[in-house]
């Protein structure tokens, strides 16, 4: 139990879990990425037993969620950002030629899923013992406009994994 009323079940090998609260269910999946497939199997079996038991009529939100770390060499007193991510704020060179931390987020519409991706990129803490800097590429697809039928999580998971391919593409070099 994490929170009030929250509980978390993990897997036997911590790689991925569940959290299930009143009107809410999340899967999350840690470390090395075993590939779509697999994960998509894993959210659809929990989805399926989640509503079995609970039995809700409709959902009121879809997400689907990845959080990709780069790391770069902490040596490197001044990254070069644009050499690994396309997605990052240009800043007048009159303003600075060079930062050390930075955080952007916008926010894409896409009429076609009924939803957003919400696009994150940015400079994190250390990753471990001031040896790496790690760039992260947040990519959130949120659904809009509820309620939204059950059966339609299959068909929205991969449309939503399709395009948060093509945003991780487009957005490393």
């Amino acid at each position: 139990r994490d929170q009030a009323g929250e509980l978390q079940f993990l897997a036997p090998d911590g790689q991925s879990g569940v959290k299930v609260d009143v009107n809410q269910l999340a899967f999350q999946r840690v470390g090395a990425y075993p590939g779509w497939n697999q994960v998509r199997e894993q959210i659809l079996g929990v989805l399926r037993s989640y509503i079995e038991i609970a039995g809700p009529e409709s959902f009121e939100a879809i997400r689907l969620h990845f959080v990709n770390r780069i790391a770069t060499e902490a040596s490197q007193k001044n990254v070069d950002i644009s050499r690994t991510l396309t997605v990052w704020p240009r800043v007048p060179p009159a303003l600075a030629t060079t930062f050390g931390k930075f955080l952007l987020k916008i926010d894409l519409i896409e009429t076609k899923l009924r939803g957003h991706l919400v696009l994150t990129s940015g400079i994190a803490e250390t990753i471990s013992n001031d040896k790496e800097v790690g760039l992260v590429l947040d990519l959130d697809f949120m659904s809009s406009d509820p309620p939204l039928p059950l059966d339609i999580a299959d068909g929205w998971l991969d449309g939503a994994h399709h395009r948060i391919c093509e945003a991780f593409e487009l957005s490393i070099t």
